[in-house]
């Protein structure tokens, strides 16, 4: 929505007389503005800043979510976050191994560099690309909250992102392993189809089968072209946005998910995962030019920011 003064004053224009009697309509008849108007575009559109007032008027700032936790990388916060050092994903046959050294703060971005190089793995395996992946610790995200990221991915080719596989996403939060404790996927981006973004949910059906809800989202060009904020709402639906944009709805009531942890979690998420996998099951083989020894291909994170949501 686009605040409008209620009058502007102009020096040396006389107010007509039709325009006083408008003005005093105007305050005798109130304002209206329908719901698809003050909550469904504010939602799907978000304005620019040059179209907002200086201060928002108090009562507008309290309706809407408030921040309670941010994390904009103008430096590396060990408090907030764990580097990984493994072969983590090794479930999916990616091909990757997590190396710290792969995570850094530049220029305000978490950066998660992936690289080609032959290197021994703690657990033993040796693999021919390394890449960056953290964990969040002392963070909590749960029901009645919005998280949002704004990411980029930033390969060394945009012609070839073959078996790239960026995400941010949680899991077995709900406790008894994967997939009883649940997954939310707010992002995922496989190169292999450098169109699309991916959005889901994993869980165990009631017979403690793996089951998923996942959504892939296809735009006009390629998803590494641009910055995108990724939001997340908790409520009774989970909701997912792209720049702004409703692209992914689930009715927790819909979902038959053993463990319920969609609807009445056991305990909130306290890891957030930022990942940069290469290869594996579902993205393939790495492309030839996909990933260079120096590092160059990457995923930037430029913050993460978790809100309460009005009840």
């Amino acid at each position: 929505m686009e605040w409008k003064p209620a009058t502007r004053l102009i020096a040396g224009t006389v107010l007509t007389v039709s325009l006083l009697a408008l003005a005093i309509a105007a305050v005798a008849g109130g304002l209206k503005v329908s719901r698809s108007e003050s909550t469904e575009s504010a939602i799907s559109t978000i304005p620019s800043t040059s179209s907002l007032p200086d201060e928002l008027p108090s009562s507008i700032e309290a309706s809407g979510p408030q921040l309670v936790w941010e994390e904009n990388f103008d430096q590396f916060r060990p408090v907030y976050w764990q580097k990984e050092h493994s072969a983590f994903g090794h479930g999916n046959d990616e091909l990757q191994c997590y190396r710290p050294r792969n995570v850094e703060v530049l220029d305000g971005n978490l950066v998660l560099r992936a690289v080609r190089e032959v290197y021994a793995c703690p657990q033993g395996s040796v693999r021919e690309y390394t890449s960056g992946m953290v964990r969040s610790t002392g963070v909590t995200f749960q029901p009645g909250q919005r998280i949002e990221f704004r990411v980029k991915v930033d390969p060394v080719s945009a012609e070839d992102q073959r078996g790239l596989w960026p995400a941010l996403w949680a899991s077995n939060w709900n406790g008894n392993g994967w997939p009883v404790g649940g997954e939310l996927d707010w992002l995922e981006y496989v190169g292999t189809t450098p169109f699309d973004s991916h959005h889901s949910i994993h869980f165990a059906d009631g017979a403690g089968e793996h089951q998923s809800i996942p959504k892939a989202v296809a735009r006009p060009d390629r998803f590494s072209n641009d910055w995108h904020t990724v939001t997340f709402d908790w409520t009774t639906d989970l909701v997912w946005y792209v720049d702004g944009l409703e692209v992914q709805r689930i009715s927790v009531d819909s979902v038959d998910a053993l463990g319920d942890p969609f609807g009445q979690p056991a305990a909130p998420i306290t890891e957030l995962r930022i990942n940069f996998a290469l290869g594996g099951n579902w993205p393939g083989p790495v492309g030839n030019t996909a990933v260079d020894e120096f590092g160059t291909t990457a995923f930037l994170v430029d913050y993460v920011r978790i809100f309460d949501l009005p009840s």
